[in-house]
């Protein structure tokens, strides 16, 4: 019985103080800075990106950074991101040829450029990203 209790109380607490921390975070909306495709070298393409973005809350300017699937930027099925034979990534989208990294950028920001996430009032550093903001966008944007 003497082990049991403090045991106990540890548990309890540790549950309390996570739901705790859940219950504090807030929504917010954050403007992606730039994207990064994930490259395994020689010739791999994840389906993931580098996302950095910054967000302002408290009368400070945070930045951040995490990683996104691709799949969450709603682009169309008929796109296929493959290497060339000079090992430059390449995205076709319909007639459409994105030659680059820097192009590829470009064509993911004008889907998305918004990220919503959950961070600590408290420690406004902390973040969890939700996902990609598509109602933020106006519709001459798109592509």
């Amino acid at each position: 019985m003497t082990l049991i209790l403090p045991i106990i109380v540890i548990l309890s607490y540790l549950f309390f103080r996570q739901v705790w921390y859940h219950n504090r975070k807030i929504m917010h909306l954050a403007t992606i800075e730039k994207i990064k495709l994930s490259i395994i070298k020689p010739n791999l393409i994840l389906p993931e990106v580098e996302v950095f973005f910054k967000y302002q809350y408290g009368g400070g300017l945070y930045i951040g950074r995490g990683y996104v699937k691709m799949l969450d930027f709603n682009i169309p099925e008929s796109c296929s991101l493959v290497y060339n034979h000079e090992n430059i990534p390449i995205l076709t989208n319909n007639d459409k040829i994105y030659a680059n990294e820097e192009h590829i950028e470009a064509f993911l920001l004008n889907l998305s450029d918004k990220i919503n996430i959950h961070i600590d009032p408290v420690e406004p550093y902390r973040f969890e990203i939700i996902n990609l903001s598509h109602e933020s966008q106006n519709p001459q944007n798109k592509i």
